[in-house]
């Protein structure tokens, strides 16, 4: 293979011209023969497992505010329904009674996500 072709970086060009990850390009260009400066190879080594640690920590940030997103919504779904802002009890027949939206200042016709949006912020 001819590396000068490249501009010297024949991982990078490979990568790109065959779409693959660094990790893979390094493989087949060995299984091919070519030449590439050892230093070269454990820099893209290095990217590499930055990338995948970079990855696999926003990944787990995803989970984690799921999470917390899935947990608060259970608990607003206890207290807080459309009609109300806090559900403070129901009646002997399972009505609900407490606080509504409009008597907090918050509009009626939004939606639940957006009615506890702006009650979180009071």
């Amino acid at each position: 293979m001819m590396v000068k072709k490249y501009g010297g970086n024949i991982i990078k060009a490979y990568r790109k011209k065959f779409a693959v990850d660094r990790s893979v390009a390094i493989d087949e260009l060995k299984a091919l023969g070519a030449k590439m400066p050892e230093e070269l190879v454990e820099k893209e080594k290095a990217s590499a497992r930055r990338i995948t640690q970079e990855k696999a920590r926003q990944r787990k940030r995803k989970r984690e505010n799921k999470k917390k997103k899935r947990q608060d919504k259970d608990v607003f779904d206890d207290i807080m329904d459309d009609h109300f802002s806090f559900i403070a009890g129901y009646t002997a027949g399972g009505a609900p009674f407490g606080t509504t939206w409009e008597e907090i200042g918050i509009d009626q016709s939004l939606s639940f996500e957006e009615k506890v949006k702006l009650y979180l912020e009071l």
